[in-house]
């Protein structure tokens, strides 16, 4: 009789094991987030060498997505790439967990944050002017929440190509560009 009561005892141990660990395995399921980046707004195809440029970019959840609790940081980057993937400028943006009132999930590295983020392109890059091969990248990624279930839309690539403006020359030794506001 002791012998079967210990057998009903490892039996019930066992269950109760089983039920604990199949109750916390549903409750981390239903805790899984997924975060995405995308552009927003109208992205320049092309920019001029010398010239600022507007990149717009925003973090969400996606659709039936639990929020990324505080404490937990989410951090986005925007990397500008030159033609061989070399980073130029980037700018890099933290939130204390996700959605984290009162912070939109714009990024900016305005201030104030007008949701822009603004690069220059230096003149040192001229070389690498045109389309086809010489294509440079605006890389967005998002990351950070450990329980991210689908990484496949935590970074966003935009291509655009470099342009020289048009310069001019005139009698006298000073060298401008022809619409010195573009």
């Amino acid at each position: 009789m002791e012998m079967r009561n210990l057998s009903v005892k490892k039996l019930t141990a066992g269950l109760a094991q089983m039920l604990f660990w199949a109750v916390f395995h549903l409750s981390v399921s239903a805790q899984s987030h997924d975060l995405r980046i995308d552009f927003v707004g109208d992205q320049p195809t092309s920019v001029q060498v010398g010239a600022y440029f507007a990149i717009q970019a925003q973090i969400n959840n996606d659709a039936n997505s639990s929020n990324v609790p505080a404490g937990e940081p989410v951090v986005a980057t925007v990397e500008f790439r030159d033609p061989n993937g070399i980073v130029i400028a980037s700018h890099t943006q933290t939130w204390d967990g996700f959605p984290d009132p009162p912070n939109s999930g714009r990024l900016s590295n305005n201030n104030p944050a007008d949701g822009n983020i603004l690069f220059q392109v230096p003149w040192t890059e001229d070389n690498k002017y045109g389309t086809g091969n010489n294509q440079w990248s605006i890389v967005a990624t998002v990351g950070g929440a450990s329980l991210e279930s689908d990484l496949s839309d935590n970074q966003q690539t935009h291509r655009l190509s470099l342009v020289i403006p048009k310069l001019s020359v005139s009698s006298e030794p000073n060298v401008g560009a022809v619409d010195s506001i573009n």
